[in-house]
């Protein structure tokens, strides 16, 4: 059950810190200074696609606990998600996002559990949304809605954005304009995330890594390493997630 609870956790958190090109991108050659309009609507067009899957490894690490495997993820924009997390080519869970609600199945104790994507919104104080976990894979950042931006007037390149509830950071390279740092919080959790290197994909800026550190107030550090080793974007015709008859429900 420890484990459960963890993958609850972090799918939560996910959604919180959770193909075309940009309509028109900006030219990194260019002698200009970009407003915070303009690379906030960068970011908004940036590496958008209609479907995507990508494989890798997941290690998930806590004070005295580090778990790792492996982690697909079949996505349809604004739509739906599957997430399947494997050890030893096992699958141990199978957790399927849509608009509405989030589904865990639990291979290893033969349940599964549904959860209020409303729930998780009103428990974290902001707005969730499914294309959170999207962006978080294709751009290594997302932008929650009713958040005013502007530029850090201490630091190139760097957009920081504010809302009742949360605190928003995103850190930008000087030359091309990618992601290279992103942090949001409320208070109650501090996610940071940490992207490098870059998968070998034309005109797209996907990275390979991602690291997570999530700091709630309880000062229990989590920490999440994400490493994608193939990404496709080809139609999905069919998002598996079945529900077998002898499984218990936990609620």
């Amino acid at each position: 059950m420890a484990i459960r609870n963890q993958l609850i956790i972090l799918t939560g958190l996910l959604f919180f810190i959770a193909c075309k090109t940009s309509k028109k991108a900006i030219n990194p050659s260019e002698k200009k200074q970009y407003s915070a309009n303009d690379l906030v609507k960068f970011l908004e067009a940036n590496n958008e696609c209609e479907y995507f899957t990508v494989k890798g490894d997941v290690t998930l690490i806590q004070p005295n606990n580090q778990i790792s495997g492996n982690i697909q993820i079949a996505s349809k924009k604004d739509s739906i998600a599957i997430i399947s997390l494997k050890k030893f080519g096992i699958e141990g869970f199978r957790i399927k996002i849509d608009k509405d609600s989030l589904y865990l199945l639990d291979r290893l104790n033969q349940s599964f559990s549904v959860y209020s994507i409303a729930d998780f919104s009103k428990q974290y104080k902001v707005t969730l949304e499914l294309k959170y976990l999207q962006d978080l894979v294709m751009k290594s950042c997302f932008l929650p809605k009713n958040i005013s931006y502007k530029l850090d007037d201490n630091k190139n390149n760097y957009l920081v954005g504010k809302s009742e509830n949360l605190e928003l950071g995103i850190g930008l390279d000087s030359l091309t304009f990618g992601v290279n740092e992103f942090m949001i919080a409320n208070n109650d959790v501090k996610t940071m995330v940490k992207p490098y290197s870059l998968m070998p994909i034309p005109d797209k800026r996907i990275s390979k890594n991602l690291d997570i550190k999530i700091l709630p107030s309880s000062n229990d550090e989590m920490q999440v390493n994400l490493k994608w080793d193939e990404i496709n974007f080809n139609v999905i015709s069919q998002f598996k997630f079945d529900i077998p008859k002898h499984y218990s429900h936990v609620k």
